[in-house]
């Protein structure tokens, strides 16, 4: 799956895990398996694809940012072209920086040096050690989440927009994309750098030369980029630089007789010889830089892009997306004919219901539970953005506070082998949050389990702020909040059907 596309699919599972979703939405479900262009069951990353863009179309409205996903996604694509580009623009600045008017004075290798192989390899151990090893918590001082930013700051500040950090985290690809984009800026200023260099040196006479602040001495200097040409003097045309051609090249900022020009220390007594070996650097140089300062990048892109496949595909391959799969797939043939008949004595013997664990679950939607009060009508779940986390369409009723035998009920069918994903439980907010209720909603979050999304809708809140009793209406709603804490709901999944 290309990177592109695996944002759609995180940012649908993010959106679902902030909201308390069910993880497999039974609408989004049937929607996308009645898609004619849905691709066959082999191919399992397009059809988590399909799926991910229903989804989004179906539960995101304008304001929360319907179009941020394909907005994000495209600033992925508009990245592939402005980093190279932008790397381009550095490469050429870098060379004219390094090569001065051949006529003013000769190029100085070791600016060279700095600006193909310190500049680039001090940007790579910065990326490698300090954005992939440490992550996201360095992520914001590498340059490009600040450059994807400018390109879609606008869609980045939506609601689902700020759910950009947490998708980059969780599929763990944040690292390696950064590194990618960082190995791609310096791969195009690098073969620029080289390409204008090749062809300044071609149309161009520039002769070469060293010199330093520094207590640098020519034997120190033929060391030097003796090593640096090791691995690259096998190659036709590349040599080490010799004793002599160190020694002619040595350059001094001011003319040693006592005038403001600058000069070459020595010479071998033949100008043309000396010309000569100051100009041999040329092909030394570009290799240099060509294997020191571009190959590292180019293997470090490869491993890159290698770790963001990788990435890609092990996200894919979580439960989740297996649950998605298993919902979308075809339901088994049922055979013509009755069933054969078992003989009494072969018959299963009875027991309890199994309990269906999450796995199992998945696909069914939450069902509503109300619990002594009026169940919400459609219009009360649409204007709570209620309907859009999944809802199976089943409704669940504990007539009276008093009504044990309901409760069981209720919270055995939550447990057993048909029971939903998850629940929306309703209760009047006028009520009072006794310990009676908490009990009913722990024995709910306990038969769904831990992982299940559960949520707490508290209606007549009109009534509540109509009567007598409005003062306390703060201490109310805090009383409710503090029951659903501990039972294990955090106060975002406490809905009042009113805002007052």
């Amino acid at each position: 799956m290309r990177l592109r596309d695996f944002v759609h699919v995180e940012f649908a599972r993010a959106w679902q895990e902030e909201q308390g979703a069910a993880r497999v939405d039974p609408e989004a479900v049937a929607r996308t398996r009645a898609d004619a262009d849905l691709p066959p069951a082999s191919d399992g990353p397009g059809r988590l694809l399909s799926y991910a863009k229903t989804l989004l179309d179906l539960r995101l409205d304008a304001g929360e940012g319907q179009s941020t996903v394909t907005a994000l996604a495209g600033a992925l694509t508009t990245m592939a072209i402005v980093v190279p580009l932008l790397g381009g623009l550095a490469g050429g600045a870098m060379l004219e920086a390094a090569l001065p008017p051949p006529d003013a004075r000769p190029v100085n290798v070791f600016h060279l040096v700095a600006e193909g192989i310190l500049l680039p390899g001090v940007f790579l151990i910065w990326t490698l050690f300090v954005v992939r090893l440490l992550g996201r918590h360095t992520a914001r001082l590498h340059w490009v989440p600040w450059l994807l930013g400018a390109l879609r700051g606008r869609a980045l500040s939506t609601d689902v927009g700020r759910l950009g950090g947490r998708v980059l985290r969780r599929s763990g690809v944040a690292a390696e994309l950064f590194a990618a984009w960082s190995h791609t800026f310096w791969i195009a200023a690098l073969v620029v750098f080289l390409g204008l260099g090749f062809w300044r040196f071609a149309f161009a006479d520039y002769v070469f030369a060293w010199s330093s602040t520094l207590p640098v001495t020519a034997q120190g200097v033929e060391s030097f980029f003796g090593g640096l040409a090791t691995p690259v003097d096998a190659l036709p045309g590349i040599d080490p630089p010799s004793s002599e051609q160190v020694r002619v090249s040595e350059y001094g900022s001011l003319d040693l007789s006592g005038g403001a020009g600058g000069g070459y220390v020595d010479t071998t007594g033949d100008p043309l010889r000396d010309q000569a070996l100051r100009k041999a650097w040329w092909s030394l140089m570009l290799a240099i830089v060509a294997f020191w300062g571009l190959a590292p990048r180019v293997l470090g892109l490869i491993a890159a892009r290698w770790s963001v496949r990788r990435g890609i595909r092990r996200a894919l391959e979580d439960p989740t997306s297996q649950l998605i799969l298993d919902a979308l797939a075809p339901p088994p043939a049922v055979e013509s004919g009755a069933p054969e008949q078992l003989p009494l004595s072969d018959a299963p013997a009875a027991g309890p219901a199994p309990i269906a664990d999450v796995a199992q679950r998945a696909g069914r939607g939450l069902d509503v539970v109300v619990f002594a009060t009026e169940a919400p009508g459609a219009a009360v779940l649409a204007d709570r953005r209620l309907d859009r986390l999944g809802l199976s369409g089943t409704v669940r009723t504990v007539p009276t506070d008093d009504d044990d035998d309901a409760m069981d009920a209720v919270v055995a069918a939550l447990a057993g082998a048909e029971a939903p994903e998850g629940a929306v439980v309703v209760f009047a907010f006028g009520a009072i949050p006794d310990a009676l209720k908490q009990e009913f909603l722990g024995g709910v979050v306990g038969a769904l389990g831990a992982e299940a999304p559960a949520h707490v809708l508290l209606t007549g809140v009109d009534r509540f702020v109509g009567s007598a009793r409005a003062s306390g209406f703060d201490a109310r709603r805090a009383a409710w909040t503090g029951l659903a804490a501990r039972v294990g709901l955090p106060a975002d999944r406490v809905h009042l059907d009113l805002d007052p």
